[in-house]
C-alpha cells in the first residue's frame, strides 16, 4: 500500500518524513511539499494512479482544507454521510461540512464528530445537525469509535483536539483533551475502514520559533498508527447479502416506527443494525450499543444516526 503526506510549503513540516521513515515497518511513504491551495492538482492524479493508496493532508489553516476537500469529494464522489471528524473547537469555525446543495435542503446531516468537549463549544444549538461523541465516551469506552469510522472514505483531525502538554502547537492550546496515545487510536481507527481515502489534520499553527522535535514526532506517531491501521482493514458488505453473519430477533422499540434487526460478522465480530422501512439499509453499531438498543435504552446519538439516515436514503 501506498501512503503520501502533502504538506503546505508554509506550514515547514518537511522533517516529518526522516521521523516517519525511522519507524519500524513503514511502507511506501513519501511527502509532497506545495501551496495548500494547489493540493487538489496533485491529490486526485495519486489516487487516480494509486488506487491501494492513503493520503495524509496536513493544512493548518481550516478554511482551506475544508475548500480543497469539496473539490476532492465532488470528483470521488464521496457524500456527506462518509466524513467523520475529531473535532474540539468552535463548529461555527470548522464545521466539516461537505454537503452538497441539495443536501443542504434536506437540512440532514450525517457527519459525525468525536471528542467534542462542552466547555468549548458556545453554540450547543449547532451540535443538533450532527452526530457528536464527547470526549469522555470516547475515552472511557473507546469500542464506540469503530463504528462510527467504519463506513468513512475522509477522516478530519483537528488538533485542537488534543492537550497543549502533548502537542505544542495546537491553535487552541488547551489544557483538556485528547493525549498523543488517544489521538493515534482515532487515526489508527479511521486507517481502518476500507473506505478510507483521506485523512486530515488540521487546528496547528507553526510556531516562530519553528516545530520543536517533539511535536514532529507527535505529527509523525499519527502518521505511523494511520498506516498501521490499515493492515487490520477488512472490507465486508452487508448489503452483498447476510451468509457471512449471525441475524438476531428483530427489535420492536417504542422510540422507533420501523423494525430493526442487529447482524453480527462471522468473520471480524462486527455488528451492524438492520433497518427494515420502505427500504432495507444498515448501520454499524457495537456490541455495547446492541445490548443498549435491546434492552430499549435509546440515546440521541442514536435517534440521530438513525434519522439522518432515513432522510438521507
Amino acid at each position: 500500500m501506498k501512503f503520501a503526506a502533502f504538506v503546505d510549503e508554509n506550514d515547514a513540516l518537511f522533517s516529518i518524513k526522516d521521523y516517519v521513515l525511522s519507524l519500524r515497518n513503514v511502507g511506501d511513504f513519501s511527502l509532497i511539499v506545495d501551496s495548500a491551495d494547489n493540493f487538489t492538482s496533485k491529490v486526485i492524479p495519486f489516487l487516480e494512479n494509486n488506487l491501494n493508496s492513503l493520503v495524509f493532508i496536513f493544512c493548518s489553516d481550516p478554511s482551506r482544507l475544508i475548500k480543497q476537500l469539496k473539490v476532492v469529494s465532488k470528483y470521488l464522489k464521496i457524500s456527506d454521510d462518509k466524513v467523520i471528524a475529531s473535532q474540539n473547537d468552535l463548529i461555527a469555525r470548522l464545521s466539516f461540512d461537505l454537503k452538497m446543495e441539495e443536501s443542504k435542503k434536506k437540512k440532514s446531516s450525517l457527519d459525525k464528530l468525536i471528542g467534542t468537549q462542552t466547555h468549548k463549544l458556545l453554540d450547543l444549538g449547532s451540535l443538533t445537525d450532527y452526530v457528536h461523541y464527547p470526549l469522555s465516551s470516547i475515552r472511557y469506552e473507546n469500542s464506540v469509535l469503530e463504528p462510527l469510522a467504519r463506513d468513512a472514505s475522509f477522516g478530519i483531525i483537528d488538533f485542537n483536539s488534543v492537550k497543549i502538554s502533548e502537542f505544542n502547537a495546537s491553535i487552541s492550546a488547551s489544557s483538556s483533551g485528547f493525549t498523543c496515545e488517544e489521538i493515534c487510536t482515532v487515526a489508527s481507527t479511521f486507517a481502518q475502514s476500507p473506505n478510507m481515502k483521506i485523512i486530515s489534520f488540521t487546528g496547528f499553527r507553526k510556531p516562530l520559533e519553528g516545530f520543536s522535535s517533539t511535536d514532529i514526532n507527535f505529527l509523525g506517531q499519527v502518521c505511523w498508527y494511520a498506516m498501521n491501521g490499515t493492515h487490520y482493514r477488512v472490507p465486508e458488505d452487508p448489503n452483498d447479502g447476510l451468509e457471512g453473519f449471525d441475524r438476531f430477533t428483530p427489535v420492536d422499540l417504542e422510540y422507533f416506527d420501523g423494525i430493526l434487526e442487529f447482524i453480527k460478522s462471522k468473520k471480524t465480530g462486527k455488528w451492524w443494525v438492520h433497518i427494515k422501512d420502505k427500504r432495507n439499509f444498515f448501520i454499524p453499531c457495537s456490541f455495547i450499543e446492541y445490548k443498549a438498543m435491546n434492552n430499549n435504552e435509546w440515546d440521541d446519538q442514536w435517534l440521530n444516526r438513525i434519522n439522518a439516515h432515513i432522510s438521507a436514503n
